[in-house]
């Protein structure tokens, strides 16, 4: 029977998102891995390291001192699920990448996995296929994070591995001091809320927006996002992107609006030459949008995500702030694969929100709620 309470506190990293504590082999070795819905592979540091980053507060996974290490057969249906290669040492290598030009190269391999469970037993979970890391690049990698916690629907991610639904409660980005965000992975995931359905296409998660709204007024209908994700389209969940991303007719219409809106309370707009095209105000978040209105993602199927002035600005400078939501073409990645209709939902729009994914049922819940009060994770 597989595992159906797994879990682990996840710590917020600057700039990057969210980071779970998850050990692997035996003995027992633990792992910070940023958690990323927007992928599928996860992958890990491994020693010896041909080229790490700067490992000096995480242990390192040395896999010599495993005794449950191995390696996966490169002629295995999970190395072709890696998309691996076999090396003259009839090694799998996958070779994982991101948008940010930060990449991992390495074997396929499997461990045990080691997570906590509510009652804060320890659950082993053996032979769990990875990523074994030996030429990592990302200045982060080893210093923020040892590796990737890819949660993708595919064969390869852990997620598919071990279960199929998992949940994660994302509290206040900008507090340093959030012990409450975590991780559930298994049967005992929370699915509360609103759901909205879930397609499943091209190894990701996909839902469908029925329009956008800012307090009381509709600023872009379901026509705006009606392109389906085999045609561009679509929204993504994407705990590892910082920023959100909309296409360039819903970002205009979403952007005429908050204009509109800053000129009414007289708070000054930044001319973009001085930005770098962001859209940018005079003043501080804490205090000049107090009373701001909340923008209001609207899911077909009734599931609503409401962002707040904290998530939708950031504090770029002392006294200037920035809308956190990007053009679609901003992301090279996605041009790559022509899905200029695209829209991406990031780590800072969901924050004060639990997100349940149910694949067998193919929904995603979505629930405003305090982390602090689901802190038993019940």
């Amino acid at each position: 029977m597989a595992p159906n309470d797994l879990r682990s506190p996840l710590s917020r990293r600057p700039d990057h998102g969210f980071v779970a504590n998850i050990s692997i082999g035996e003995p027992a070795v633990y792992q910070l891995v940023l958690i990323d819905t927007g992928s599928n592979i996860f992958w890990i540091q491994c020693y010896p390291c041909q080229k790490c980053g700067d490992q000096n507060q995480i242990p390192h996974y040395d896999v010599d001192k495993s005794s449950t290490y191995s390696k996966v057969s490169c002629d295995s249906w999970m190395c072709r699920e890696f998309d691996g290669q076999c090396n003259e040492w009839l090694e799998c290598i996958y070779i994982s990448a991101y948008i940010d030009y930060t990449w991992s190269r390495g074997i396929v391999s499997d461990d045990t996995l080691h997570f906590i469970t509510s009652d804060n037993e320890v659950e082993s979970v053996p032979n769990v296929a990875f990523g074994c890391g030996t030429y990592n690049y990302g200045d982060e990698f080893g210093y923020e994070y040892s590796g990737i916690l890819g949660l993708g629907p595919s064969k390869a991610s852990v997620m598919t591995q071990i279960g199929y639904q998992f949940s994660y409660c994302i509290g206040h980005i900008k507090d340093i001091n959030d012990s409450y965000s975590h991780l559930i992975i298994g049967d005992e995931a929370r699915l509360e809320g609103d759901s909205t359905p879930l397609e499943i296409f091209n190894s990701s998660y996909y839902a469908m927006l029925d329009g956008i709204r800012m307090g009381e007024k509709l600023i872009a209908d379901k026509k705006v996002f009606s392109s389906q994700p085999k045609d561009g389209g679509g929204v993504l969940f994407d705990t590892g992107s910082p920023v959100t991303y909309l296409h360039k007719e819903a970002l205009e219409l979403l952007s005429a609006e908050i204009k509109s809106y800053m000129k009414a309370g007289n708070i000054q707009q930044v001319p973009e030459i001085k930005t770098g095209g962001l859209l940018c105000f005079e003043g501080r978040v804490s205090e000049d949008l107090e009373n701001f209105t909340e923008v209001i993602f609207h899911f077909s199927g009734g599931a609503d995500l409401a962002v707040g002035p904290d998530a939708l600005f950031d504090q770029s400078r002392q006294r200037v702030f920035c809308m956190t939501i990007l053009p679609t073409s901003a992301n090279m990645s996605i041009l790559d694969h022509e899905a200029e209709n695209l829209t991406i939902i990031g780590i800072s729009a969901m924050q004060d929100y639990n997100f349940g994914f149910d694949i067998k049922e193919k929904l995603v819940y979505i629930e405003d709620v305090d982390c602090k009060t689901l802190s038993d994770y019940d």
